[in-house]
């Protein structure tokens, strides 16, 4: 019987804690940056997101985070309470403008207890790795000297306009502290994320008792014990029927996690409270009939009844006897019917696009574009995709992994970095911003049809915004725009009496850059340079690809501006460099994988891991233990000699296997202007190429090369570029005996396709005409 008792009795789990995370990040206007927080809190899961620098715009429509509780403040300094383990701590936000004094005052409201505060103090001195120093780091220094109290400093500048650390905390202990500074956002400073010694409970539980098993248990066994009583002495007796009682209620109990469920209430309280509440009800209604009586009596003593009357008088209401239209009184009932007809008919008719709304003519050419596109049926999307859970892919092969629509999206997502245009004089009202975008676009657009003849579309920027030094920031994702921006050539140096210059980006698009394959180490990047000028006008760039360079050769990359010169460069494939002709292959990048920053698995992000603590990429061990700057390479998913999250992995090749095969039976899930390479590993029946069959309906399949082996270079090497985007193995199998035949069809088809291209060419242009 003891041992039973042992097997019944439950242990209570013990309670599990986290070390709070925090994000701290001046967006520069929270209207214009919100997709960077969206951004932020999905891939990072910060329990507290620290905002300055949010914008007066902000405090007339606070926007939502999911499970997030928001605390805003305008024009001063915010501090709240956040309850961890062993005490209360305070933590609080800061902005002090450029030029301004720190609000010591608030600062040494937190004498004497813990406190952390964050924000963006722009203060800058030597001691915390700034180039300089200023009014208020001189301050702040001076400060902490005197109260004895530390800094939390990033590793890394949080300005993108300087190499300075302007954005810190400050606390009573500094120790246990970490900080990364993340290269992401389209603000003027970086994000950082600092991980903290403050610890939070994760798992609480309560015990959880099903007593109707437990009283029908008692039941079931109470004579056993009765013939227990006269056969032992009391002491023993009672010993071994506690025991058993305390066993059986740990048999009949579990332990529930507090955040989902409530401990019930004994049967004794729920019988008190019921009484409670019928007593208040029978009080409360002999209360209200008290006062009606003793209302009622004082009403009919004497004239009291005129303090409660009061004389009310309603405005007259005339029938309806005709309906004004331009102050006329219609009153034949044939006018007023047909009148009211016409309205209503206006009303709900099909609305009229406005052809100066530069937004509706872009739909409106995606429209006609989608229109002429041939009808190709689209796969069933399953149920479970509709509602926006995992993306299972359907047919014979079984995927291991989920895909879902973060993993799709984070793989096949392309961003450019914003476009800057340095004005002068600066910029600082929204309307004269507006002025010089549309001005801009006004000067470009006939040269920007003349270089891109093909592009139908309405041209203009997703977003843009004024940065904190009244320059402007643009933001686009159409290739060609971008590309044409950023050649010099093409914008003017004067607009609106306003001096602009666009700042250049390092690299051009995938789209417009080629790799050079087998460049000898002899060949000076200058001297390739110099060579491929003479031969092509509109080199943006070149440089050497990382981890390319095997002491005698190396991989270099070329960006073009010209799409003419990068098409001809692609199509002959070589190019000739001091005498040696070298391979150009076209550059394609692979689907990116999504990995977590806490478990390092592929497929998903930190918002929805499971996993308990931040796992190393090297060991995989707790990050927090010690310093793994040093330690053992062991990949804790296959055990090789490598990182977690290295391509070597087994683990990432399955996923990466059961990625290209879910885009290859999903291709609309891609975008509809780019190709993406598919490894020799992961391809079936040659394919080499994963594309949007709707925008590329006849896209002929690169052909497969047998030669090419998988690597773990960053560049891996692809095949020959194709010649043409037409298929003509449609044509050539039904007549390859009769060439001429065969000839014939394919000048109808190119004929086909030149007549839909001229028709859409006339409508676009009666559409400016009108």
């Amino acid at each position: 019987m003891s041992d039973l008792f042992k097997k019944w009795r439950k242990i209570r789990p013990s309670i599990s804690e986290q070390n709070l995370l925090f994000l701290l990040y001046n967006v520069n206007s929270l209207n214009n940056h919100i997709a960077d927080i969206d951004v932020l809190v999905n891939n990072h899961s910060p329990q507290i997101c620290i905002l300055t620098e949010i914008g007066k715009a902000v405090m007339k429509r606070i926007p939502h985070f999911p499970d997030y509780n928001t605390i805003l403040q305008e024009g001063t300094n915010a501090f709240g309470e956040i309850e961890t383990i062993p005490e209360p701590t305070s933590v609080g936000a800061v902005y002090v403008p450029p030029d301004s004094t720190p609000p010591f005052q608030f600062f040494t409201k937190c004498s004497n207890k813990p406190f952390y505060i964050f924000g963006d103090f722009n203060a800058k001195h030597t001691d915390w790795g700034c180039e300089g120093n200023n009014g208020s780091g001189n301050q702040i220094v001076s400060w902490l000297e005197l109260t004895g109290n530390e800094m939390i400093i990033p590793d890394k500048p949080t300005s993108r306009r300087s190499k300075s650390i302007i954005d810190f905390g400050l606390t009573h202990d500094a120790t246990g502290w970490h900080t990364e500074v993340i290269e992401d956002g389209t603000s003027d400073h970086l994000p950082i994320l600092l991980q903290s010694p403050l610890c939070i409970p994760l798992t609480a539980v309560f015990k959880k008792t099903n007593w109707k098993i437990f009283i029908f248990f008692l039941n079931t066994v109470y004579e056993y014990w009765l013939s227990l009583v006269s056969n032992y002495d009391e002491q023993f007796f009672f010993i071994q029927f506690s025991e058993f009682l305390a066993s059986l209620w740990g048999r009949c109990s579990t332990y529930e996690s507090a955040r989902q469920y409530r401990p019930p209430w004994p049967s004794h309280l729920v019988a008190l409270a019921r009484e409670v509440k019928a007593l208040f009800i029978d009080k409360r209604s002999q209360l209200t009939q008290q006062k009606y009586e003793s209302k009622r009596k004082w009403i009919l003593k004497d004239q009291n009844i005129w303090n409660f009357v009061r004389p009310t008088f309603h405005s007259f209401s005339p029938p309806f006897r005709g309906l004004t239209v331009n102050s006329v009184i219609m009153k034949n009932p044939k006018d007023i019917v047909d009148t009211l007809a016409n309205h209503y008919e206006r009303h709900f008719a099909e609305p009229t696009p406005d052809m100066n709304n530069v937004i509706q003519q872009k739909y409106i050419s995606i429209y006609d574009k989608i229109a002429l596109l041939s009808n190709i049926p689209l796969d069933p999307i399953p149920i479970n995709e509709e509602r926006g859970g995992p993306l299972n892919s359907e047919g014979n092969y079984n995927n291991k992994f989920n895909i879902t629509n973060d993993t799709v999206a984070y793989s096949v997502d392309q961003f450019f970095p914003p476009i800057k245009i340095i004005c002068d004089p600066k910029v600082n009202e929204h309307k004269d911003a507006a002025k010089i975008i549309k001005e801009l676009f006004k000067v470009i657009v006939d040269d920007f049809k003349q270089v891109n003849p093909k592009h139908n579309e309405v041209i203009g920027f997703e977003s843009w915004y004024i940065d904190i030094n009244g320059n402007l920031q643009c933001i686009t994702r159409d290739v060609k725009l971008f590309i044409y921006l950023c050649d010099v050539k093409h914008i003017p140096n004067m607009i609106l009496d306003a001096k602009i210059t666009v700042v250049l980006p390092n690299n051009l698009p995938s789209q417009r850059f080629v790799i050079i394959k087998g460049v000898p180490i002899t060949f000076s990047i200058d001297d390739v340079k110099n060579e491929i000028m003479n031969k092509y006008k509109s080199m943006y760039s070149i440089t050497e690809l990382i981890g390319t360079n095997n002491g005698k050769t190396r991989y270099l990359r070329l960006d073009l501006t010209d799409t003419n010169e990068y098409k001809q460069l692609l199509n002959s494939g070589l190019i000739c460099i001091d005498g040696q002709c070298l391979h150009v292959f076209e550059y394609l990048a692979a689907p990116r994988v999504l990995f977590c920053s806490m478990c390092n698995l592929p497929g998903h992000n930190r918002k929805y891991c499971n996993f308990t603590f931040d796992r190393c990429r090297r060991c995989g061990e707790d990050r927090k233990n010690r310093d793994h700057k040093n330690c053992a390479i062991s990949c804790h998913n296959c055990k090789g000699e490598h990182v977690s999250t290295d391509f070597r992995c087994q683990t990432v090749q399955n996923y990466r296997r059961d990625l290209i095969h879910y885009l290859k039976q999903h291709p609309e899930r891609l975008p509809m202007d780019t190709h993406f390479f598919i490894p020799s590993q992961y391809r079936s029946y040659g394919e080499s190429v994963l594309y949007n069959r709707r925008s590329y309906p006849q896209l002929m399949t690169m052909p497969p090369n047998r030669n090419y082996q998988l690597t773990n270079d960053e560049w891996p090497s692809l095949p020959p570029p194709a010649r043409s985007t037409i298929n003509y193995s449609n044509f050539t199998r039904s007549s390859s005996s009769d060439p001429i035949k065969n000839l014939q069809i394919q000048l109808n088809h190119l004929d086909k396709c030149c007549s839909i291209d001229e028709k859409k060419y006339e409508k676009i242009n009666m559409e400016i005409k009108s």
